[in-house]
């Protein structure tokens, strides 16, 4: 460890003195001196940060090519090719720049005279994140990852949620939500706060259960978690389970507290899983020695709320809905800040995105991430509602909308919508739920009132549906003209009605 302040080169003392966390040096094979910074604060794709110093001696020694080389190889060795890697150059960097513009890694490069501009700069992090965007594009910064499990620095929203689960730390959770609604986000998000803060990792169990089938595989990977040297002991089946609780509870002895589980997308898991193993979670979370954070949508809701089930009323349930508001404002702006952008009628812009989107996560990032792309193409900075219409008149958009609803809408779900379209006029833009029900029929697919009044509320939480009243609407008037223009609806609801068995 360094200890003497005088050892570090002054632009990383800056950075500790603004309290970034930097990691010490240690010296690489090819010469240079290897530290990370962890920029997460700033909210873009950046966690930590790899820096490569390149000291005046080695500037001395070698030519630029032969020092370009030895960086990439350092990039290669590390398996670090597609992040970005800071090169701190003491002295003039203009030829390594040269060499190494357009290689595989997005490298960004401070040279002697840039650090002194930043160094006296009235903000030296604006200064440092001002000249890292003249550097790097837009869209490779910006934190916006449609589709993809998110954590850190690119996790937005959800801190009432995450809070329960992080200061409720004895309570079992069901998070409950549509695909595509950042579930998985969630728990990742909460799992990495809880290290954060201090969490023994020994005390922490991640199964994503789309691997899990059967229930001797369910105590296997549990027991090899917690402790591999215990695996031996499971004989057979029913033996194990009987004697999970008391595992847990030994585990929770020995390693000083009660064990958190966390069980991503357990839908198909509970279905298989209730007759013989869910008697023995519930066993295991009554013994106090263990708490279940679980994700999942319709069978989690229904075995939480069937008073036969073993898990019923086991969980506080937390359902992911749309984006408030304020979940808007911290996903456009604080990224915007640290890429100096400015948006036109700031209040404006949220307010259409949100609006348009309906708040759901996905069509959010989306959007974001084209209009980055836009901005990059134009050379702007500049972010305006026009900009924001454009993307959500695109046909980029439009197919989202209808791939989101092929791929991530139940079948008996998209029934509905399906008798719907067929039934009733084009034209109509709203529907109640005797004219719902009355389309249904007329596809001889009855579904009761309360069945109505579920897949409608699912609906609107996947942001197809919104309510006004007691109408419905669809949430996006293109979807309807979009789904017919793609598919044949004839050809759907036969389908849709013989997978659901009708």
């Amino acid at each position: 460890m360094l200890k003497e302040k005088d050892a570090w080169p002054a632009f990383l003392q800056r950075l500790r003195d603004l309290k970034y966390r930097v990691n010490p040096r240690r010296a690489t094979a090819n010469g240079f001196e290897e530290y990370s910074v962890d920029l997460s604060d700033w909210r873009l794709s950046l966690s930590w940060m790899p820096i490569f110093s390149v000291s005046s001696e080695l500037l001395e020694r070698f030519s630029h090519d032969v020092l370009a080389e030895s960086l990439l190889d350092e990039v290669r060795e590390k398996n670090w090719r597609y992040r970005e890697v800071m090169v701190l150059i003491n002295g003039d960097g203009t030829e390594l720049k040269a060499h190494l513009a357009g290689r595989s890694s997005r490298f960004f490069f401070v040279d002697e005279a840039d650090q002194q501009e930043i160094l006296i700069a009235a903000s030296f992090t604006y200064a440092m994140q001002k000249h890292f965007c003249e550097q790097m594009p837009i869209s490779s910064l910006a934190p916006y990852e449609c589709g993809e499990v998110v954590e850190g620095a690119r996790f937005f929203g959800r801190k009432k949620e995450i809070n329960d689960i992080i200061r409720h730390h004895a309570a079992n959770f069901a998070v409950i939500g549509v695909r595509r609604i950042g579930k998985t986000s969630l728990l990742r998000e909460s799992m990495r706060l809880m290290l954060e803060q201090g969490e023994n990792p020994q005390r922490i169990v991640w199964l994503g259960c789309s691997t899990i089938h059967s229930p001797a595989q369910f105590v296997e990977e549990i027991v090899h978690i917690l402790n591999i040297r215990e695996l031996p002991r499971l004989k057979n089946i029913q033996e194990s389970l009987f004697s999970f609780p008391d595992f847990l509870k030994r585990m929770a002895k020995m390693h000083g507290g009660k064990i958190t589980i966390f069980l991503d997308e357990a839908d198909e898991f509970l279905i298989w899983a209730r007759d013989m193993l869910l008697p023995t979670l519930r066993d295991s979370m009554t013994s106090g020695a263990c708490r279940y954070i679980v994700s999942g949508f319709q069978t989690l809701l229904s075995e939480w709320a069937d008073d036969k089930s073993p898990l019923y009323w086991a969980f506080r349930p937390i359902n992911l809905g749309p984006f408030e508001r304020g979940d808007v404002e911290e996903i456009v702006l604080l990224p915007a800040r640290s890429l100096h952008l400015r948006i036109e009628d700031e209040s404006s812009f949220i307010a259409r995105l949100h609006a348009d989107t309906r708040g759901h996560p996905y069509l959010i990032q989306f959007c974001l991430g084209e209009l980055m792309k836009l901005l990059e193409r134009k050379g702007s900075r500049v972010v305006s509602i026009g900009q924001l219409d454009d993307i959500l008149t695109s046909d980029a958009f439009k197919a989202l909308l209808l791939n989101s609803f092929m791929r991530n809408i139940a079948i008996r779900d998209k029934l509905l919508v399906y008798a719907l379209l067929k039934t009733i006029a084009v034209d109509k833009d709203e529907y109640t739920q005797p004219e719902i029900y009355g389309a249904l029929a007329k596809q001889h697919a009855p579904y009761s009132a309360e069945e109505i009044d579920e897949v409608c509320h699912r609906l609107v939480l996947a942001a197809v549906f919104v309510r006004n009243g007691a109408k419905y609407q669809f949430a996006f008037p293109v979807f309807p003209r979009v789904l017919r223009a793609n598919h044949d609806l004839d050809h759907l609801l036969s389908v849709a009605k013989k997978e659901v068995g009708l």
